[in-house]
């Protein structure tokens, strides 16, 4: 007997971890859900399309330097031609109601044109508003979408299984649950904010099961064990990016005392702690180099950037690079600088294990759970500047090779398929349980 699951995703390769996991998993899951008997349909967040048309508005404009119009259609067509191969890809196991992907386009386009508009008026106040709002913002958005698309999905449901647990998509998750039977979460990162915490509430009655990409979310989602004892940790919960494999680390010439960082540049990730330790570096090490590729957070973040680029010649910034294109830089360099407060997985420091970099990171619990065994990788104090520093240039004058768990590491997490059966395999698992009554 065929049963229907919404499937609420994010499925675009736009450098953010939790829509790159969607994006490389989606076409493998649903067709091990569709050959265990699921009819699989996408429902993707209007907040999520409306990230990925910016995205690609402005990937496209920085490579193409056309007008905003062109860019802003270029885009478009790529969030449709992205779907259009998930389908394909996904042997059409998956699908995706063009009547309601119309619609949500649509809602995007007029708000990304309102805003380009606002933007070019210099009205840099209502910006400031929105984003210091965006998540109380972010449900009466989604709100507002799902009025123009509830129609389609008001089919019974067997289940409801989000990707994410942000905002925008657990809203989605508590407007599809009044169908559904029943609800399984994806636990990515940790439930934070007032707004995520109550739409989660809502739901508890409905919710059979939760997975996690590492124990850290869990642990940080005290209220998600009060919900539900069935709690699964995926193993594996994600794999290396298939670009990864094309870069012939043998040919690359490794830069001495070379540094890199990659990914979101943000406080959170710890770039003003990386900077401060650079210093350090740079007064014991002359000859040392760093490089920053990835997106500022903000603005503020860009002017700390920009302090210290101007004060340092041994640092440069990249900016946003696509993954062939940042795979072939990373593989130059010695070491990675991780000194992130806060991951569920830190899939940046396995990619740079992949490609034979040593890694510096801060003791957090996912640094601790996944990589504390590996010779490569070596663990600081959170928030120690001086130990981070001292990692750094101890790395720049050691020669190692991965020890056993190190190769072992990089093997498991090596492909999507094996991360798709796991959670398929899991999914079916919890949705044969009986829903839990909720705790009053």
């Amino acid at each position: 007997m065929t049963r229907k699951m919404i499937l609420v995703s994010m499925p675009f390769n736009i450098g953010v971890g939790g829509f790159k996991r969607s994006y490389f998993v989606l076409p493998h899951i649903s067709r091990e859900l569709y050959n265990e008997g699921f009819e699989v349909e996408l429902y993707i967040p209007a907040n999520a399309i409306r990230t990925a048309l910016k995205f690609f508005v402005q990937e496209t404009c920085r490579e193409t330097a056309t007008d905003y119009k062109d860019c802003h259609e270029k885009a478009l067509n790529r969030v449709i031609e992205t779907l259009q191969a998930l389908e394909k890809e996904s042997h059409y196991a998956i699908h995706i109601n063009e009547k309601a992907l119309s619609i949500l386009l649509l809602l995007n386009a007029k708000l990304i044109t309102s805003e380009q508009s606002n933007s070019k008026r210099g009205n840099s106040i209502g910006r400031y508003i929105i984003e210091r709002n965006r998540e109380f913002l972010m449900p009466i958005f989604e709100r507002i979408a799902w009025e123009q698309v509830r129609q389609y999905y008001t089919n019974k449901i067997s289940i409801i299984y989000s990707h994410h647990e942000t905002v925008d998509a657990l809203a989605v998750t508590g407007f599809l649950s009044k169908y559904a039977n029943g609800v399984v979460l994806l636990m990515q990162l940790n439930i934070k904010g007032l707004i995520a915490k109550s739409i989660l509430s809502n739901i508890r009655s409905k919710v059979l099961g939760v997975l996690a990409v590492s124990p850290q979310p869990i642990i940080e989602s005290p209220l998600i064990t009060g919900m539900t004892r069935d709690i699964r940790i995926l193993i594996p919960a994600l794999a290396l990016d298939p670009a990864l494999y094309a870069i012939d680390k043998s040919e690359s010439q490794v830069e001495q005392y070379s540094a890199v960082y990659f990914g979101r540049l943000s406080r959170e990730k710890g770039l003003t702690d990386l900077l401060r330790a650079w210093g350090i570096v740079s007064q014991r090490e002359p000859k040392a180099r760093l490089t920053l590729i990835g997106m500022p957070e903000s603005r503020d973040i860009l002017t700390i950037m920009y302090r210290y680029l101007t004060r340092f010649i041994n640092i440069r910034y990249l900016g946003y690079l696509p993954l062939n294109k940042l795979y072939q830089e990373v593989v130059k360099h010695h070491v990675l600088i991780y000194p992130s407060y806060r991951d569920s997985f830190s899939m940046t420091v396995l990619e740079g294990l992949a490609l034979g970099l040593k890694v510096v990171a801060y003791d957090i619990p996912a640094i601790r759970y996944i990589y504390s065994c590996s010779n490569m990788v070596h663990i600081v104090r959170k928030g120690n500047i001086s130990s981070l520093a001292e990692g750094v240039l101890q790395w720049f004058y050691v020669d190692v090779e991965p020890n056993t768990y190190t190769k072992a590491l990089i093997s498991l997490y090596s492909s999507w398929e094996k991360v798709a059966k796991t959670e398929a395999q899991t999914i079916l698992s919890i949705s044969q349980q009986p829903i839990a009554k909720s705790k009053e």
